[in-house]
C-alpha cells in the first residue's frame, strides 16, 4: 500500500479535513491533493510534517494494514 493511500485512509478514519490538515501542515490545498492522489511524492520530510500536522507519527500511519484499506475501499464502492 502506498504512504498516500495510508494517509488517505488515515484522514477518513480521523475525520480530519484535508484542508486543515494542509493549513497546518504548511501546503496549499492543491500540494496536499497531489501528494494524497499520488500526483506528486511525499518525501520523508513532508510525511513527517504532516504527520505532526495530524498529531500522529509515521510509524502509525505505516502500521495500518492493506486489509483495513480493502475493507474501507469496498465500503466507498
Amino acid at each position: 500500500m502506498k504512504v498516500c493511500d495510508r494517509l488517505k485512509l488515515y484522514i477518513d478514519k480521523s475525520g480530519l479535513k484535508q484542508k486543515v490538515i494542509a493549513e497546518k501542515s504548511g501546503f496549499s490545498e492543491n500540494q496536499m491533493s497531489q501528494m494524497l492522489n499520488d500526483k506528486r511524492s511525499i518525501s520523508a520530510d513532508e510525511l513527517e510534517i504532516i504527520c505532526n500536522a495530524m498529531g500522529t507519527s509515521p510509524n502509525e500511519i505505516y502500521s495500518i494494514r492493506s486489509d483495513e484499506f480493502a475493507s474501507h475501499e469496498k465500503r466507498l464502492a
